[in-house]
């Protein structure tokens, strides 16, 4: 596809030059697929590490004395 690209726009360029370009091409692309992939690896990290921050409320399993005496006047 990139290549096909790169053909049609550039015609007078020699087959060694061609060929380097295309190698530089294929080099970036491949460069740009790594980093999306980190990136989304360390999205994941992250998500995972501000769901474990979360503070979570903890049910009240004793209640206090002033539950239990009743009314206060």
């Amino acid at each position: 596809k990139v290549e096909t690209l790169v053909r049609k726009s550039v015609k007078d360029m020699h087959f060694r030059e061609l060929k380097k370009v295309l190698c530089t091409l294929y080099h970036l692309v491949a460069q740009n697929k790594l980093i999306h992939h980190k990136l989304e690896g360390v999205k994941d990290a992250l998500r995972e590490k501000k769901k474990a921050s979360i503070k979570r409320k903890v049910l009240p399993l004793q209640q206090h004395e002033e539950y239990y005496r009743g009314a206060v006047f």
